[in-house]
């Protein structure tokens, strides 16, 4: 195998991003060697123009007294789009792109360029609808702990680390409004809550057919009687198509039982889809959650047999808030 007759002043390597000072009259022999080793391994190069060159999310540059100085690079297709602050999201992960657009903003520039890096962030941010307050309070505190931390990322993410050391951290699924009330109820010293976002384009492709909701398979649902307040609350693995006609075929369930002996009649064209969820653990406990938060319902006791205590506690504090 071909190898270098000299020493490179530096190398990096970034999965398939490489940069290295090397002299001008070694170019084309270094780019030769890197090429010789598998013909379907081909590299181009990139030389620096007027004493500047990219690399990554970084501009490297010469200044005029031959020290190297850094500033945050954009691609020229960068098109400035982030997550808009309109959007179903919770409001920590649009904190969470201020922080980052701060921290590349910072970290990845020199200070003489700090100025304007951050006035680009503040124009990509005023783009995407995030308001002027809302701009100003995290670009400030994001400013104070780099500063504090001397734009040292092992020393960031200690100190955000140690934040969160001792804590468990349980996902919610984020539906905006409900996933707050559960916050304010679980978050403390010992519990941290994450929300959980399990929509994908799937969710919104069709693909042949129209997925109606009595195609479904894998929910928890929601059925209301006609003539009164009482729900029932149950889970299935297969179609709701299915469940829904064994429901009507059943003479001794406890749907069948309210309507006879109340003369009342269930609503099935009507049903609602409270949760989606293929894991048969996830799904029963799912359901056992719903059925302990409505009343009336025409549950039996043991559906809710497997609820851990911890969850009728949290669940009896968000009734109480509603």
């Amino acid at each position: 195998i071909n190898k270098l007759d000299y020493a490179p002043l530096f190398y990096y390597r970034y999965v398939d991003d490489v940069i290295l000072a090397i002299p001008q009259n070694k170019i084309d022999y270094t780019l030769n060697i890197f090429n010789s080793y598998h013909k379907k391994l081909q590299f181009t190069i990139e030389l620096e123009e007027d004493d500047q060159i990219n690399f990554l999310d970084i501009k490297i540059i010469k200044d005029q007294d031959n020290n190297i100085i850094t500033n945050w690079y954009q691609k020229k297709t960068f098109s400035g789009r982030i997550l808009n602050y309109d959007s179903n999201h919770p409001t920590h992960q649009k904190i969470a792109m201020i922080y980052n657009l701060i921290d590349r903003a910072l970290i990845l520039s020199d200070k003489k360029f700090h100025k304007d890096n951050i006035r680009l962030v503040q124009n990509i941010l005023i783009a995407n609808n995030y308001p002027q307050h809302f701009i100003h309070k995290y670009i400030n505190k994001r400013k104070n702990l780099l500063q504090h931390c001397d734009f040292n990322l092992s020393n960031i993410k200690k100190s955000i680390n140690s934040q969160h050391s001792n804590k468990v951290f349980i996902k919610i699924p984020f539906k905006y409004g409900i996933y707050n009330k559960i916050k304010k109820v679980l978050n403390n010293d010992k519990y941290k809550t994450i929300p959980l976002l399990n929509k994908d384009l799937s969710k919104f492709i069709i693909k042949g057919k129209i997925n109606h909701k009595l195609n479904k398979t894998g929910v928890v649902y929601k059925i209301k009687c006609k003539d009164c307040n009482c729900v029932y609350i149950g889970e299935t693995k297969r179609s709701l198509f299915m469940r829904i006609n064994e429901h009507k075929r059943d003479k001794t369930s406890v749907i069948a039982t309210h309507c006879n002996d109340n003369n009342h009649s269930f609503d099935f064209k009507k049903l609602y889809i409270i949760d989606e969820e293929r894991g048969w653990t996830k799904r029963k406990i799912s359901e056992s959650i719903n059925i302990h938060m409505h009343n009336p319902t025409l549950n039996v006791k043991e559906d809710t047999n497997n609820l851990n205590v911890s969850y009728i506690h949290t669940i009896n504090t968000l009734k109480h808030q509603r």
